[in-house]
Parts: structure tokens; C-alpha cells; sequence
């Protein structure tokens, strides 16, 4: 099943709150929370990227995803790609060099 995987605007990402430690979040979720803003044309293979799952599967707790950045290219003419590997699905991001795109980095 595909879960139509989205990259998310960065206003759309959880952000820390206080007191963050008491709250109870899943792995990707807790990725999604650390996550920062990175300029698309900054990205750069091997990065975790984070996605959030439009049909997302009902044996998971959230729709936040983690994928792994497996190239990016940038044309002067039409913008940067990303294509990003997540579970069972390949998304193939594309937008403007400055736009910017959560990314987990440890």
C-alpha cells in the first residue's frame, strides 16, 4: 500500500516545547521534532529528510516518516531535485534552491 509520502513545509513540522522530555513521541516523530531547516540546495546525500504520510498505514502511530537523500541535483533553469528513499516508497522532490526542507541530522 503507498502511503503518498509529501515533503512538508517546515511550519507544518513539530517543534520542541517545554518540559519536551515528558512527552511520549515515536522515533520518527521525535526525528521530525529535531529536525532544522535546511536550504534545498544545502541537502546533500546521505541527509535524513523528513515526510509526512498522506494514507498513512494503520500499524504505524503517526504519519511522520524519515527517508535517506539519495541524490541531489540542481539545474539553473528549473530548480534543485531531490530524490529521497523512504520505506517502500521513492519521492522525487522538486522547488526552488532556497525553499527549505526538514532535515534530521544527528
Amino acid at each position: 500500500m503507498r502511503e503518498d509520502i509529501a515533503i512538508p513545509e517546515m511550519r507544518k513540522v513539530p517543534r520542541r516545547v517545554y518540559r519536551d522530555f515528558e512527552v511520549n513521541r515515536s522515533p520518527s516523530a521525535q526525528c521530525a521534532v529535531m529536525s532544522e531547516p535546511v536550504p534545498a540546495r544545502e541537502v546533500k546525500g546521505g541527509d535524513q529528510v523528513i515526510g509526512l504520510a498522506a494514507n498513512p498505514s494503520p500499524h504505524r502511530s503517526d504519519g511522520w516518516r524519515v527517508g535517506r537523500v539519495l541524490i541531489r541535483t540542481t539545474d539553473p533553469d528549473k530548480g534543485t531535485r531531490i530524490e529521497i528513499r523512504f520505506d517502500h516508497e521513492w519521492v522525487v522532490w522538486e522547488g526552488a534552491p532556497s525553499t527549505p526542507i526538514p532535515v534530521y541530522r544527528r
